[in-house]
């Protein structure tokens, strides 16, 4: 097969979700190669694409250019060539509560690492269901690739709740980065306990009883805790519930949201039980930034190793979609379910 044959790319494999668009989408604005999805989220109870995912198609289309065949609602294939990434300022829209978070995501590393500085803003959901929120990639996600040598910034504008969405998340890259070699020191000390209720168009009261269990559940900790309750602007009402933890070579961040039913007291709970259950582990990434930190360190040149908490579908699969366009350079050692040993070897 020629080189200017698309790779084809079967999107049900693994997890099947729409992370493997995602990040097939980034690898082919990396490299350069163009790429053919097929069989997109087969497996989804709605296949194909949604409007989030339609999004992240058209973002990655935006910043270099692309030509892109198939993009439309409910498509189950797509068909994108890219073009060098361009950097500037890029406004994208989500007509629903999808994901502003994953669009974002999309595009960051490209971004990061071209000729200049970007600013990407997208409007759509900011807090939802099996995504990282706005605060995971604030606090957490970006500072991770700012120690690692990719600088770029989120702010959130305005909060997007399920199921009204309408928030707005900005994106600044500072351009010109290149990601080095990660290896994780040892775990140390715990340095800094954060949280954060976010509340819009509530009682705030939700917010006390959250901020109040929350307390109660971590004083079990050797550490001060930094919490705050935070009132925001939004279309719809929501609540949602953040917590971050650093330690010296080790950093954790997970996302609790309020719904219909759900106690404020079982909210607070869970996020905090998801802290501690942590802190009592061996890892230094959590399951969630684990599947996310392979393609920046599968770029950088040299060899990475770390720990995650959890080896999960999504850390396997995002594997996976890395190993059709640069082989196999991530081993992954341990149970699924159980904490798992990253090896990752850099350079393209």
């Amino acid at each position: 097969m020629g080189e200017d044959s698309p790779l084809v790319v079967d999107g049900s494999r693994g997890e099947g979700g729409g992370q493997i668009l995602r990040t097939a989408l980034t690898l082919s604005m990396l490299t350069g190669r163009s790429l053919r999805i097929v069989r997109i989220r087969e497996g989804r109870p709605t296949p194909g694409l949604k409007a989030q995912h339609l999004a992240s198609v058209q973002a990655a289309s935006a910043i270099c250019g692309g030509s892109v065949t198939g993009a439309r609602i409910g498509s189950r294939e797509v068909e994108f060539r890219p073009g060098p990434v361009r950097a500037g300022e890029y406004d994208l829209r989500i007509p629903t509560a999808g994901s502003a978070s994953l669009v974002l995501q999309t595009v960051a590393i490209p971004l990061a690492m071209a000729a200049g500085p970007s600013e990407v803003s997208v409007s759509g959901g900011t807090h939802v269901e099996w995504s990282p929120s706005a605060h995971f990639l604030r606090w957490h996600w970006a500072h991770w690739l700012g120690r690692i040598g990719l600088g770029v910034e989120v702010t959130m504008e305005t909060a997007g709740f399920y199921p009204k969405g309408g928030g707005r998340l900005v994106l600044r890259c500072d351009g010109g980065g290149r990601p080095r070699a990660w290896s994780a020191p040892e775990r140390g000390s715990l340095r800094e306990v954060r949280g954060e209720v976010t509340i819009s168009r509530l009682s705030g009261s939700i917010g006390d009883r959250i901020a109040r269990e929350a307390r109660r559940h971590l004083a079990v900790m050797d550490a001060s805790i930094d919490l705050s309750i935070r009132e925001v602007p939004s279309k719809g009402p929501g609540v949602s519930f953040d917590l971050l933890a650093r330690l010296d070579g080790a950093t954790f961040a997970t996302t609790c949201l309020g719904r219909r039913g759900l106690p404020a007291e079982r909210l607070a709970q869970s996020c905090a039980e998801d802290l501690l259950g942590f802190l009592d582990g061996g890892a230094e990434i959590d399951r969630y930034l684990a599947d996310q930190a392979l393609v920046p360190l599968v770029l950088a040149p040299g060899k990475s190793r770390f720990r995650a908490a959890e080896c999960t579908t999504h850390l396997l699969t995002n594997s996976g979609t890395i190993a059709l366009f640069l082989g196999d350079r991530v081993r992954i050692e341990g149970k699924m379910g159980e904490e798992a040993e990253v090896t990752v070897e850099g350079g393209i």
